[in-house]
C-alpha cells in the first residue's frame, strides 16, 4: 500500500500481500546480516575502532568473542 505506514496497514493486507511483505523484509534483513556473525570485526571483516574500547588505534579482527574479550583493550580500568 503506497504511502501508508506498514504498521497501520498490516491488518488490512490480504494473505498474498502479507506474504509478499514478509518475504521482502526477510530478504532485506538477510542482506544486512553479516557473514562474520561469530567474529568481532569491522563490517567487511577487517580491523575496526570503537569508542567502547580503550584504544585510539584499529584493532584486529577476532575469530570469536572470547578471543576478543581476552585482549588488553577490553580490560576494565579504574
Amino acid at each position: 500500500m503506497p504511502r501508508t505506514l506498514l504498521s497501520n496497514s498490516l491488518d488490512s493486507l490480504s494473505p498474498h500481500q502479507f506474504t509478499a511483505v514478509a518475504d521482502t523484509l526477510r530478504g532485506w534483513l538477510s542482506q544486512l546480516h553479516s557473514p562474520f556473525a561469530c567474529s568481532v570485526c569491522g563490517y567487511l571483516g577487517n580491523a575496526f575502532m570503537s569508542y567502547r574500547i580503550d584504544t585510539k588505534h584499529f584493532v584486529c579482527p577476532y575469530r570469536t568473542r572470547d578471543i576478543f574479550h581476552e585482549e588488553e583493550c577490553c580490560a576494565m580500568t579504574d
